[in-house]
């Protein structure tokens, strides 16, 4: 299983390099110890009397009849073999062929014949396989992964009602009283700062500053706003049953109920993504009205009047 995950990280970094030099064909008939050759939809042919380090092939065929320093990759195409490569050589969806003159390391055949003439020297290891994809396994690490991720959010949102359950209510009473400041703090944080930063991104300090603000300041806010709308969602469920200061039940089953929404594919991303959003812009509202301070509730009052207590 190791080597098949090695064998598909090679094969990822060979599609990508194909598609940094598509339709390229470098340097083919070569002297001297040459670097890396690449060839997309075109053939390679290394001569006996050459040296390179190292060869990839995609959608053609490889003919190695001198010295290959490195690694010799092929994927759909075949590889021919005659002379020497000292490191490993990788077959996707092709044929390999080692005749009896070839001395190879490593051979690795996915979805591909091996052909090997008695004669031929493999010093390293052989592996040949489909690569097949359990997904039974993957089931069972995407539930880890959920469970995993499920516990430290519920851990989160405790800890948040426990520290900050005043705010943490307070942020979500301006989702549903407030909605059209929530939306408002959506596109402060959201769109118009990003813009911002693209706009300074290519100054000295605004690198910085915007490498900060996408990939930590972002990030924060919109799990802070993940935290908050589930604890929402929670209350709204419970209603003022359990309304406490410090809304540990609400935030342990608006939350839950989020990871389970969750699992749903595709809807259950975007429900996710929004009630990020949404709860990111409401804690823009309630930082707005502390940082504005209280206002005055009352006019002045003359010395000497007095003024009814309102009714409770």
């Amino acid at each position: 299983m190791r080597n098949h995950y090695r064998y598909l990280l090679a094969v990822i970094a060979v599609i990508l390099l194909g598609a940094m030099f598509p339709l390229a064909a470098l340097a083919q008939e070569t002297s001297g110890d040459d670097g890396l050759i690449v060839r997309v939809n075109g053939p390679i042919t290394v001569a006996a009397n050459e040296a390179v380090e190292t060869v990839i092939v995609i959608g053609d065929n490889a003919i190695i009849e001198g010295t290959v320093t490195g690694s010799l990759i092929v994927i759909d195409g075949d590889a021919f073999v005659s002379g020497t490569v000292q490191d490993d050589v990788t077959v996707v969806s092709g044929t390999l062929d080692l005749a009896g003159s070839a001395a190879v390391n490593n051979v690795n055949v996915i979805r591909s014949d091996f052909i090997r003439d008695p004669g031929a020297s493999v010093t390293g290891t052989i592996s040949e396989g489909n690569f097949t994809i359990n997904f039974w396994d993957w089931g069972i690490f995407w539930a880890f992964l959920w469970v995993g991720s499920t516990l430290a959010i519920l851990a989160a949102g405790l800890i948040f009602a426990a520290v900050g359950g005043k705010q943490l209510k307070a942020a979500g009473n301006a989702i549903v009283r407030s909605p059209g400041p929530a939306l408002l703090g959506v596109v402060g944080i959201w769109i118009a700062a990003p813009m911002m930063m693209f706009m300074v991104f290519f100054t000295v300090v605004g690198v910085p500053l915007s490498l900060g603000y996408f990939l930590f300041v972002l990030p924060i806010f919109w799990f802070l706003g993940y935290l908050v709308a589930g604890t929402q969602i929670g209350r709204s469920i419970l209603r003022s049953r359990y309304d406490e200061d410090h809304p540990y039940l609400a935030a342990l089953l608006g939350l839950l109920l989020l990871q389970l929404i969750g699992i749903i594919p595709v809807f259950g991303g975007l429900i996710g993504l929004l009630a990020g959003l949404i709860g990111s812009g409401a804690l823009i509202v309630i930082g707005w009205r502390a940082w504005r301070g209280p206002g005055e509730s009352a006019a002045t009052v003359p010395e000497g009047s007095t003024t009814a207590r309102p009714a409770i």
